[in-house]
């Protein structure tokens, strides 16, 4: 299907050339009129007044201010690796809290959850939608954003968690090594990088959170963003 649609249509959109060339190989097709944009920020959507402390933060979420939290944030599909990201934390032992926030997209999905989070020590679950104006306090509390995809082309999730300041811990796969600024974790290993996230000090982690952040306001501001689209729908070359 995907195959047959590029075929149909005037423009396809990618991030960024790995995602042109993954692509590809998924459609086995070389694609022609192929525009590179990449994903504005969220920065526009929250600005400083509505992000609390962190101390407020984990106040609100129940969270102690003195230990290490790592975030999953999203809508919760079975691509996503959610169950898996419990069991493989919870081998580790870690002293960390990991926190699960999003909505599962069916009953099984939520029910394996909230059966891996009940023999754990160390795993606080938020299955719901998650509106707006709460979204800052999961990033405040965090101090790194863990997403253990399986497969990926684009993460609208990593650039909010650059647009928040945070460090991220994702597979290398679809733009996401393209799109990490450095220093983040980006892996072929979720166990492997859980134990580097362990071993990275706060105060690193808290440098790459602002590297993240600057990268996300240049790189992914939404007037270079839009003129891209204009020109795109415009059909200039690209």
């Amino acid at each position: 299907m995907s195959r047959h649609l590029v075929s149909l249509v005037d423009a396809v959109q990618v991030w960024d050339s790995r995602t042109h060339e993954e692509f590809e190989r998924y459609v086995d097709t070389d694609l022609e009129r192929v525009w590179e944009i990449p994903h504005g920020n969220y920065v526009p959507l929250y600005d400083d007044a509505s992000i609390p402390t962190r101390k407020d933060a984990r106040e609100a979420l129940g969270l102690s201010e003195t230990e290490r939290v790592y975030l999953y944030f999203g809508v919760i599909r079975p691509y996503k690796q959610v169950p898996e990201l419990i069991r493989t934390f919870e081998k580790k032992e870690s002293d960390a809290t990991l926190l699960i926030a999003g909505n599962p997209v069916n009953d099984a999905l939520e029910s394996e959850l909230v059966e891996l989070a009940a023999g754990a020590q160390n795993v606080s679950l938020e299955l719901a939608y998650i509106p707006d104006r709460e979204v800052p306090s999961y990033f405040a509390a965090a101090d790194a954003v863990v997403l253990p995809y399986a497969h990926i082309f684009n993460s609208g999730s990593v650039l909010l968690a650059m647009s928040f300041g945070r460090a991220f811990v994702a597979p290398s796969i679809g733009c996401i090594p393209s799109v990490d600024s450095g220093g983040n974790i980006v892996y072929d290993d979720l166990a492997g990088a859980l134990d580097t996230l362990d071993d990275t000090p706060l105060a690193e982690l808290e440098r790459v959170g602002k590297r993240n952040a600057r990268v996300a306001q240049e790189v992914h501001d939404w007037d270079a963003v839009a003129t891209k689209y204009a020109e795109m729908y415009d059909g200039d070359s690209s």
